[in-house]
C-alpha cells in the first residue's frame, strides 16, 4: 500500500463517506438538507477527488435538486424502497441466506475492534457501513496529524479490509436494483458516487475489491430442479 494521505485529505474523504451514508438514513429528506450539496462539494475538494468524482458528483447533485423539487414523490419513494422493504439498504440482502449470520458477525467484528456498537440500525446497513468508513478516515487523519504512524496504518489497513470484504462488494448490485425500482434518480446516484469513491480508494491502496454476483434462487423443497448442481453463493 502507498503512504497515508495528508490529514486534510482524509478529513474530506471521511466527509464524503458520511454524506453518502446520510442519504440512506431514515430521517434524511432532501428538502430539509439545504446545506448538503455545498458540503458534498467541499468534501470532494478537500479530499482531492474533485476531478475524479466530477461526473458522479454532477449526477448526484442534479438528482438531489430533482428530489428537492419533487418533495412528495421523493418522500414516498424513500418510504417504499428503504422503509417498506422495496429495496432495503442491507449488505446481507446480497449474501446467500446460509452465510448471512457469518457476514453480519464479521461486519460487527470490525466495529467491535474499534470499540463501537450499533444502535437503532443493523450493522450491515449502508448508512452504518459508511459511517464506519468515515470514522476510520477521521481516526487516520488524527493519527497522521499527531505523527502516530502505527495508529494511522492500523486505521488505513482496517479501512482497506472493510472496503474489500464488505462495503465495496455489494454496491453494484444495490445500484442495479435501485435503477430498476426507483422512479427518481437520487438514491441510485448516491450509490454510484459512493462506488466511485470506493473504487478510487481501493486503487490508491492497492486493494482488489471483488463485487458480488447474484446467487441462484434457492430450490423449493420437493420441487424438481433443472440444475443438478448446488446453488452458488454470492
Amino acid at each position: 500500500m502507498d503512504e497515508p494521505a495528508a490529514w486534510p485529505t482524509l478529513i474530506g474523504l471521511g466527509r464524503l463517506y458520511g454524506l453518502a451514508g446520510d442519504v440512506f438514513r431514515d430521517t434524511f429528506a432532501a428538502h430539509h438538507e439545504l446545506g448538503w450539496p455545498a458540503a458534498w462539494r467541499e468534501g470532494a475538494t478537500l479530499s482531492g477527488r474533485e476531478a475524479s468524482l466530477a461526473r458522479a458528483s454532477a449526477g448526484l447533485l442534479r438528482a438531489f435538486e430533482d428530489a428537492q423539487g419533487r418533495r412528495a414523490e421523493a418522500e414516498a419513494e424513500r418510504s417504499r424502497l428503504l422503509l417498506l422493504g422495496g429495496c432495503p439498504a442491507y449488505e446481507t440482502t446480497y449474501v446467500d441466506a446460509f452465510a448471512r449470520p457469518r457476514e453480519l458477525a464479521d461486519v460487527s467484528g470490525f466495529y467491535k475492534a474499534f470499540g463501537l456498537r450499533t444502535e437503532g440500525e443493523r450493522a450491515d446497513h449502508l448508512s452504518v457501513e459508511c459511517e464506519f468508513a468515515a470514522l476510520l478516515c477521521v481516526k487516520e487523519a488524527i493519527a497522521v496529524a499527531s505523527g502516530d504512524a502505527e495508529a494511522a496504518k492500523g486505521c488505513r489497513d482496517a479501512r482497506a479490509s472493510f472496503l474489500r470484504d464488505h462495503l465495496g462488494t455489494w454496491l453494484a448490485l444495490y445500484e442495479e436494483d435501485l435503477g430498476s425500482q426507483a422512479r427518481l434518480p437520487f438514491l441510485g446516484a448516491a450509490v454510484a458516487a459512493l462506488r466511485a469513491i470506493v473504487a478510487a480508494e481501493a486503487g490508491e491502496m492497492g486493494v482488489r475489491v471483488v463485487e458480488r454476483t447474484r446467487s441462484q434462487p434457492e430450490p423449493v423443497p420437493g420441487a424438481p430442479s433443472c440444475d443438478p448442481g448446488p446453488a452458488r453463493a454470492a
